[in-house]
């Protein structure tokens, strides 16, 4: 728990986006999912292993924001597609830095 909270402080320090080591896994009829988190919760990457055919494992980068008119929902931008879990990774703290006030 204190390597969390550490790395935590380091994000909110250096104010890069930092994802977890751990993916989430789960199930849906289309394909088995696994799903690393931002530790500010605004940003995920999503990998997807088909149940379908030869479709290409893709690694999502997607921009979590809630629903204007419900804010407890919430909306998965894709920002882009890759081969690669760091590469989607990096398109996140991408789109974090153009976002940011600061630059």
């Amino acid at each position: 728990m204190e390597t969390q909270d550490k790395t935590r402080r380091e994000s909110h320090r250096t104010g890069r986006v930092v994802f977890v080591s751990r993916a989430r896994r789960f199930s849906t009829l289309a394909g088995d999912w696994r799903v690393w988190r931002s530790l500010c919760g605004r940003y995920r990457v999503a990998y997807c292993k088909s149940h379908y055919g030869d479709l290409p494992e893709v690694f999502y980068a997607e921009r979590v924001e809630p629903r204007p008119d419900d804010p407890a929902r919430l909306i998965f931008s894709v920002l882009s597609k890759h081969r690669k879990r760091w590469t989607a990774e990096a398109a996140c703290r991408a789109d974090a830095r153009t976002r940011s006030p600061n630059g």
